[in-house]
């Protein structure tokens, strides 16, 4: 467990170091940068969830003994979408839920965050459904985040931005937010 420790906190420290060395015209946040090295630390390996168990209703109970803010494990239930598990982890220094999923293969880490300073996020924004989503890219990775009653819910994966937007779109809908 240690060693595994080690090697993601190498790599979250060459992803930071990797985003400050960036020299670029587009402004990137700390925070997108930061999910975006836990979603490369966290979806290798099921090693590094606390929970693995697809049923939401289990991660959901095991994780509210656990955070500070009330939330909703998003449940998915179409052929080929699963959850694979959670951890408690942090975003910027607060207490964050982290949740894999996979969806046809692919690996989608969710954040779930009680409070995000907006003015540390950056990105474009399109609102569906009545829902705002925010989207940027670091490293190839989009990530999507949008609010819901003052809760905040982050998705990367190395999907394109559009299915990421789509896969938060079934979140809100699973949830009926």
């Amino acid at each position: 467990a240690g060693l595994m420790a080690g090697a993601m906190a190498v790599a979250l420290v060459f992803s930071l170091g990797f985003y400050l060395l960036k020299t670029s015209s587009e402004s990137i946040s700390p925070l997108v940068a930061e999910m975006v090295g836990k979603h490369q630390m966290y979806s290798r390996s099921e090693a590094s969830l606390q929970v693995k168990n697809s049923d939401h209703h289990g991660v959901d109970s095991w994780l509210r003994q656990r955070v500070t803010f009330p939330l909703r494990v998003p449940v998915l239930g179409r052929s080929g979408e699963r959850l694979i598990g959670a951890r408690v982890s942090s975003v910027g220094d607060r207490q964050a839920v982290y949740l894999l999923y996979e969806i046809n293969g692919r690996r989608i880490s969710v954040y779930v965050i009680e409070s995000f300073p907006e003015d540390n996020l950056s990105g474009s924004s399109k609102v569906m459904a009545g829902t705002e989503f925010f989207t940027s890219n670091f490293d190839g990775f989009p990530v999507v985040w949008w609010e819901n009653q003052e809760l905040y819910y982050a998705a990367v994966s190395d999907h394109n931005v559009n299915d990421l937007v789509e896969f938060g779109l079934l979140c809100v809908k699973a949830m009926g937010l």
